[in-house]
């Protein structure tokens, strides 16, 4: 991998997005996440999820979650051929 973009996720990224989570899940004990949960979160608030794309591959997400003056973010699953080798690159 010679780099990505990060970016807010689109409508068109909602079935890769899923495919990552499913692949990348470290919690099966919660419910699966579906289509249309995923559809109406980037209806309500499109910029809430964002992904990192590598070429045409959906690599990463990452859902930041504010809480009064803090940011946190919930999780930030990423492809298993990524998570080994990592993605962090030089500031």
């Amino acid at each position: 991998m010679t780099g990505f973009d990060v970016r807010s996720a689109r409508m068109g990224d909602v079935d890769a997005v899923l495919e990552l989570w499913r692949t990348a899940a470290e919690n099966e004990s919660r419910p699966a996440d579906t289509r249309a949960s995923v559809v109406g979160l980037l209806e309500r608030v499109p910029a809430t999820l964002i992904v990192a794309v590598s070429d045409t591959d959906l690599i990463g997400s990452l859902m930041p979650v504010g809480t009064g003056g803090e940011l946190t973010s919930t999780a930030w699953p990423s492809a298993p051929a990524i998570a080994v080798v990592g993605s962090g690159e030089p500031c």
